[in-house]
């Protein structure tokens, strides 16, 4: 009879395991592995409770407790650490939570930043050069790759920064093409005859011969939710590089940094989350990021006159594209007069969606820096801000239905609008009233256009609505059926 049982256990639990459940009851505590608030650091306890809980297909729980952590804490792909509220609070005196790349925490950087040294990466290299729009790459060595596979590519540029920071070379940051520069994404491998990899979308830039393909590396399918993160030391509390459907949700943050997202995330979630950081961006999306999603999170970014730390509470960086930013009720507070603002696409970053978020305070509300294109910002609540909207050598950006107010009363200039050195911006249906010096600010730009827009000045003492550098632009550009109040026009 005991023969009978064990063997209807078995075949039990084998026909739960091939069904997708597993013999942990859902989770594992992590005081089961030896967590515990007296604690200095309970790395190795957590540590070990998500090994354990990854293996076992479940979730690894922190119950409600104060955590102390003195180093970086590593998940894993398929891992998930959720605690229970605000009450589950993790302390990192020194550290955050990372990810690993080919499961080592051994990765580094070489001086172009933007090219990672991963362990045991597989990767091999184009045999000729691809053309944006184009959803078939010829590599070297496909043997190393097959159907369904996530990878990542990369152009083997030099560290883009290099012709950023320089001015002298201002020129090339609004290049139509941008050749110059570092450009990388992320793709799926349809299918694959010979050494021709098809893609399961086309390629939005150019390859040049020998860019870099690669497996994707870094953590996927990850949850953080429900818990609290303090991070004490410059850095960010959550920081994952090359995440593939990573979802952050329910997390309340406190610290220098939030959130960073690096190099080639892609299809991640950070939701419902509440930020508050100092120096270090609240969220960071960067390094060729693609179809993220920052949704429904409130933020709080705190500056001072220091020159150390992010320029803004949320960013796109360094050719994200694709992304959605949208839904967030952000809060910056600090008395920075530059510098200091609400959510930017910058350098080289695209097609991303800014839409339907609500920033109160700052230097600059919205704006694109550094050659970013094509990126949409709709529907944005903008209070108490220096500049509405700052766009500065950036190209084909769209501005539409933006609601921006304006006061500042400090000695520098204010700005409805300033377009500083861009191409093409569009600007329409925007209301924007408040105390400026300028309501539309244009210099060193062309091919604008500005249409429908209302602009509402509330304080006579300042008196200009429209100031164009050079008359010659104005010819370049469409100006039609705007409205300015309380303005003379020059």
């Amino acid at each position: 009879m005991g023969s009978i049982i064990k063997k209807i256990v078995s075949l039990v639990g084998l026909l739960l395991s091939l069904y997708g459940f597993n013999s942990c009851a859902s989770e594992l505590n992590v005081k089961s592995f030896g967590a515990s608030e007296r604690s200095e650091d309970n790395t190795e306890a957590f540590q070990k409770c998500l090994r354990a809980a990854t293996d076992k297909g479940c979730n690894c729980y922190v119950p409600a407790g104060t955590y102390y952590f003195t180093q970086d804490l590593f998940m894993s792909s398929s891992s998930s650490l959720i605690g229970q509220g605000e009450t589950s609070k993790l302390i990192f005196n020194k550290g955050g939570i990372r990810g690993y790349k080919n499961g080592s925490a051994n990765f580094y950087y070489t001086n172009n930043y933007n090219n990672e040294v991963v362990p045991n990466e597989q990767h091999t290299n184009l045999i000729s050069s691809v053309p944006r729009g184009r959803g078939s790459i010829v590599v070297l060595d496909a043997a190393s790759f097959k159907v369904g596979d996530h990878i990542v590519v990369f152009n083997n540029k030099l560290d883009s920064w290099t012709i950023l920071e320089d001015k002298t070379q201002s020129a090339r940051w609004n290049g139509a093409r941008g050749d110059y520069f570092a450009k990388g994404g992320s793709f799926k491998i349809k299918s694959i005859k010979g050494n021709t990899l098809f893609l399961e979308t086309n390629l939005p830039f150019d390859l040049p011969e020998g860019s870099k393909i690669a497996l994707r590396s870094g953590v996927s399918n990850v949850t953080i939710k429900k818990l609290s993160i303090v991070r004490k030391t410059d850095g960010y509390a959550i920081l994952l590089e090359q995440p593939f459907q990573v979802k952050i949700s329910q997390v309340t943050i406190k610290g220098l940094g939030g959130i960073l997202l690096s190099h080639y995330a892609n299809k991640c979630l950070i939701e419902g989350n509440k930020i508050d950081a100092e120096r270090g961006y609240a969220v960071c999306i960067e390094n060729f990021s693609s179809e993220n999603a920052v949704s429904r999170n409130k933020v709080i970014f705190r500056r001072t006159n220091s020159d150390k730390g992010g320029d803004c509470a949320v960013i796109l960086l360094m050719g994200a594209y694709n992304n959605l930013i949208s839904y967030n009720n952000l809060e910056n507070i600090g008395n920075r007069e530059r510098d200091f603002g609400g959510i930017f696409s910058h350098a080289l970053s695209f097609n991303n969606q800014i839409i339907n978020n609500r920033i109160n305070g700052g230097a600059e509300g919205i704006g694109t820096y550094y050659a970013s294109f094509n990126n949409l910002f709709s529907g944005n609540v903008i209070s108490k801000v220096r500049v509405g909207v700052m766009s500065y050598y950036s190209r084909s950006n769209v501005y539409r239905d933006n609601s921006l107010e304006i006061h500042y009363q400090g000695k520098e200039n204010s700005y409805g609008i300033l377009d500083y050195g861009a191409q093409a911006n569009g600007y329409e249906a925007n209301r924007i009233v408040g105390r400026m010096t300028f309501g539309l600010q244009i210099q060193g730009s062309t091919g604008l256009e500005v249409k429908s827009n209302n602009f509402q000045q509330v304080n006579t003492s300042y008196s200009v609505g429209v100031n164009i550098s050079d008359n010659d632009l104005l010819k370049k550009s469409i100006y039609d059926s705007n409205s300015f109040t309380g303005y003379k026009i020059k």
